[in-house]
């Protein structure tokens, strides 16, 4: 029964955390902009982990349910020049806001950065 009332504790205290983010923006596309909030950079050695938010302009649809903003923990490795989400949540709203419509951990494996990506993007600002 602790352990329950320590994981509500802290998966309570993880999402205020993520509601009272100081977005940064990084860029914006066609389809979204891409933010980070510096207060949530952490770096050991060559890999950097920081809170992403995407949020898209347009609507899109996730398991039949629509959103406008994937949240995530993400990891870069600043000379592989690699990325790992460790973290994902999808909100209904802008800016993280509203339902969190999906829930996910490790919703993607290390993979190489594309050229000209938002993730490219991301990785030269918290690897600089």
């Amino acid at each position: 029964m602790k352990m329950k009332r320590l994981l509500t504790t802290l998966l309570l205290s993880l999402a205020c955390f993520a509601a009272n983010a100081e977005w940064t923006l990084l860029g914006s596309g066609n389809a979204s902009d891409r933010y980070v909030d510096l207060a949530t950079k952490s770096r050991t050695g060559n890999i950097v982990s920081i809170l992403v938010l995407n949020d898209n302009s347009k609507p899109s649809v996730l398991v039949g349910k629509t959103y406008y903003s994937t949240q995530g923990r993400m990891e870069f490795d600043c000379i592989g020049k690699t990325s790992e989400i460790l973290q994902a949540k999808v909100f209904a709203g802008k800016m993280g806001r509203d339902e969190v419509v999906h829930n996910a951990d490790r919703p993607s494996v290390k993979q190489l950065v594309s050229p000209n990506s938002a993730d490219e993007g991301t990785l030269d600002f918290v690897c600089q």
